[in-house]
């Protein structure tokens, strides 16, 4: 398991600052964060020339581009009109254009709300966009609010869809605002369809505390890891059996009174190294257990 920095935590500062952070707090790896409600890192219509220049910049420093944070599907697959799929497939090819050039495999893609939830239609669009290239693959997120709030809805979401390029981003911070369940049943049942993992700790708040949000008439904000409610242990160790081999992208967008920003992404970092290290550890022991017994 690899750890990434999601850009979207630094979606205020420009993309070269953020990528000086991502060195500095000691990072392999970033998820870009493209165009959306938090600011603005890689849009679709970034030039070749920056691309370029984007590119040198991960190289001379030693990041990979493991994801870009696309908003492609607009308000969602499965609201949209035919002249806006046409806007859509117009960016996403811009975006598979970036991907490449980027060396990167994946893309986020928005599958829609709940509110209308037309999961039929919204399926049948994405893969549409999938089969675009199948050498690149297209991630809908488990979010609240969404068509896909938990691991049942994905397979639900993707059980028509029989492209080895289409995926699960699976995030149980977002699962704890929705108030599902989650934990290393979801690493099994998602299977090879978890491809990628956004990464941050949430909890219950003070309604007038900094950061906080409302969803469902309660109030949450992004803490620190091991101060919020997703108990990560049993999810890694899990991974671990599983053998993910994905990112893990930390996305903490959150704040702490006695930890600065870049104190907090090296925090986030040192946590899951710890965690995952330990979750290979534990794996290894029982697999060599096993295999004395044989």
């Amino acid at each position: 398991m690899k750890v990434a920095l999601d850009t979207i935590c630094l979606a205020k500062k420009p993309l070269a600052e953020a990528i000086d952070v991502a060195v500095r707090t000691g990072y392999e790896a970033v998820e870009l964060y493209s165009e959306g409600w938090a600011g603005k890192h890689v849009p679709a219509s970034m030039s070749r020339e920056d691309l370029r220049e984007l590119k040198g910049k991960l190289d001379d420093v030693g990041l990979k581009c493991c994801a870009i944070s696309t908003y492609i599907g607009g308000n969602g697959f499965n609201v949209i009109n035919e002249n806006e799929i046409q806007k859509q497939m117009e960016d996403y090819r811009k975006y598979i254009d970036m991907a490449h050039m980027l060396e990167c495999q994946s893309l986020r893609a928005i599958p829609g709300s709940k509110e209308r939830n037309d999961v039929v239609r919204s399926a049948s669009l994405l893969e549409r966009f999938a089969d675009l290239d199948p050498d690149i693959n297209l991630l809908v997120e488990i979010h609240f609010g969404g068509l896909i709030e938990t691991a049942e809805d994905a397979i639900q979401y993707l059980g028509s869809i029989d492209r080895e390029n289409v995926g699960v981003i699976y995030d149980p911070g977002n699962m704890v605002v929705n108030g599902a369940e989650f934990g290393a049943k979801d690493v099994w049942r998602l299977g090879k369809r978890l491809m990628h993992s956004h990464i941050k700790d949430v909890g219950e708040v003070a309604r007038d505390m900094p950061g906080a949000f409302r969803y469902g008439g309660r109030s949450f904000a992004w803490v620190p890891m091991g101060r919020g409610n997703v108990k990560y242990k049993e999810i890694f160790d899990a991974m671990a059996e599983m053998k993910y081999g994905g990112y893990l992208s930390i996305e903490c967008e959150g704040t702490a009174k006695d930890m600065t920003l870049e104190e907090i992404l090296v925090h986030e970092r040192e946590e899951v190294v710890k965690l995952t290290e330990g979750s290979r550890r534990k794996t290894e022991k029982f697999s060599s257990h096993d295999e004395s017994h044989t």
